[in-house]
């Protein structure tokens, strides 16, 4: 049900950014998608997993820019019904080695939520993502794709993975 909710507020918001886009503000909208593969622990207990998010980006200077990221990773959990989901906001550091090309770096809070079969254990832990990036469009409706490392610190350990995003900037 919570699932439905976010698809439906992400749908409105790529039908609006684009009309507040073009309203020149500073700030640039985009949204992507993408697969997360785990690694160490996490990728010894789960199974490749997908990512959803929104994200808002304000130039600080021709090479740097400020971010903020609004996402959901989920893995399947391996040999048992459940799941791993982390709910992310998080700021990053962008710095623009070219046009195209670009890296960044930050951390966030994440909401994490370990579930087997009908028990769902959450707790909010600090994590750390970065990683490189290149724009593959030139033109006003910018595609972009990134390679990525994020790690989520929690109580039982360290839950590392390496995000793949695809997406749009509006």
């Amino acid at each position: 049900m919570r699932i439905r909710h976010w698809l439906s507020a992400i749908a409105a918001l790529l039908v609006l950014a684009p009309s507040v886009v073009s309203a020149q503000t500073p700030m640039r909208f985009s949204a992507h998608t993408g697969l997360g593969a785990p690694i160490g622990r996490l990728g010894d207990n789960a199974d490749l997993g997908f990512n959803l998010g929104l994200r808002g980006e304000v130039a600080m200077n021709p090479k740097w820019d400020f971010r903020g990221d609004a996402s959901w990773e989920r893995f399947g959990r391996q040999n048992v019904s459940g799941s791993y989901s982390y709910w992310a906001l998080a700021g990053n550091l962008v710095h623009r080695q070219s046009a195209r090309f670009y890296q960044y770096g930050g951390v966030g809070v994440y909401r994490t939520e370990v579930s087997s079969g009908n028990v769902s254990v959450t707790d909010a832990n600090l994590g750390l993502q970065g990683g490189v990036g290149l724009n593959t469009t030139a033109d006003q409706l910018k595609t972009f794709v990134e390679f990525g490392l994020t790690g989520v610190f929690t109580s039982s350990g360290n839950n590392w993975w390496f995000p793949v995003k695809v997406g749009i900037r509006f």
